[in-house]
């Protein structure tokens, strides 16, 4: 059974629709921006100190003009240096200063691009940068997937601002977990049926088991939406099920992440969640990672990395009061799973 559905996770998220102390649920409303919503390029700083571009906005648009993996017949040249590499990977115009938004949402540094470098990504290699950035100790495999991140460069003017992070220990994870239970079953129950017409799998557990089992909320990532009263959580929670003996001491669990608008008092949320039917080594799972948020254009952007065992993307999602865009994707690399 378990081989069979490994198979089956993969089908399921091609059809099933696509996802301290407590901070206030409403952290102040967005502040004015320091920008001037010009051209602007971000990229990822990992660990080791290389610099790996993904996105570009020109003042009115998201692009990912940065050339993808290495190795297919379109392959680039690596150029010999930073005035050789052309001007539409930056997305049309040339990028100013770097600064650095580290992760632990302090506050920006300058970074410099030292030299083009071949860099990999799990067993993918992508054109990067060294930068003058020291690596972080210890030392990380190169080929680890998710790559350690020291957190986000962004070239152009406007400030990178955080997302807030709720603790398990605020009042509100309960009741907000079970403001989700409907919509937590729901997606479950979509991604069984697609899993029953595409490969012929049946969950093992009965329909009224299921509903028994309760969701664990497992990350809540909450922000304002720009000009709104209205907030935009993301969300991942797990129902895990009893191990049964074919199971080889792992047992079946249901991951269910996305979005979430709701008001301050957590009142009628409106999701829209995905389920991805898994064992407990979540194979096909994909976590988000926030870097922070951008206001650009009266509009909140969020900046995420999201990543599994065998992949890792970037990703520019701007936050709309009834639904999300996702304006950016740049898919950074990938790693076979024996």
């Amino acid at each position: 059974m378990r081989q069979s559905l490994r198979t089956c996770v993969f089908v399921a998220l091609a059809a099933v629709a696509v996802t301290a102390p407590f901070p206030s649920l409403v952290a102040a409303p967005a502040q004015p921006p320091a920008s001037s919503d010009g051209h602007l390029v971000l990229a990822v700083v990992r660990n080791d100190g290389l610099l790996l571009p993904f996105a570009a906005f020109d003042g009115r648009k998201w692009s990912t003009p940065w050339p993808g993996e290495i190795g297919g017949p379109a392959t680039p040249d690596l150029p010999a240096n930073l005035a050789s590499v052309p001007q539409k990977w930056w997305g049309g115009e040339e990028p100013g200063p770097w600064n650095l938004w580290p992760r632990d949402a302090g506050s920006a540094t300058r970074i410099a691009l030292q030299s083009p470098v071949m860099m990999r990504v799990g067993s993918s290699r992508q054109l990067g940068f060294r930068t003058d950035r020291p690596p972080v100790l210890p030392p990380v495999p190169p080929f680890e997937l998710p790559f350690p991140k020291i957190g986000v460069a962004i070239a152009g003017d406007t400030k990178l601002e955080g997302i807030a992070t709720v603790s398990s220990l605020a009042p509100q994870w309960k009741t907000f977990t079970a403001s989700l239970r409907e919509e937590i079953d729901k997606a479950e129950e979509r991604s069984i049926r697609t899993l029953r017409g595409s490969a012929r799998w049946n969950h093992p557990f009965s329909p009224e088991v299921r509903a028994k089992v309760p969701p664990e909320l497992e990350a809540w990532y909450v922000t304002r939406v720009a000009d709104s009263s209205v907030n935009l959580s993301y969300v991942e929670a797990v129902k895990k099920y009893p191990v049964l003996p074919a199971d080889r001491g792992c047992g079946l669990e249901t991951f269910v992440s996305g979005w979430v608008h709701h008001e301050k008092q957590l009142q009628s949320p409106r999701a829209r969640l995905k389920a991805v039917i898994t064992y407990c080594d979540r194979r096909s799972v994909s976590y988000m990672l926030p870097f922070g948020q951008l206001q650009l254009a009266g509009r909140t952007h969020w900046i995420v990395q999201m990543s599994g065992r065998d992949h890792e993307w970037y990703t520019v999602i701007e936050g709309r009061p009834d639904d999300v865009k996702y304006v950016a994707e740049y898919r950074a690399g990938w790693l076979p799973l024996p």
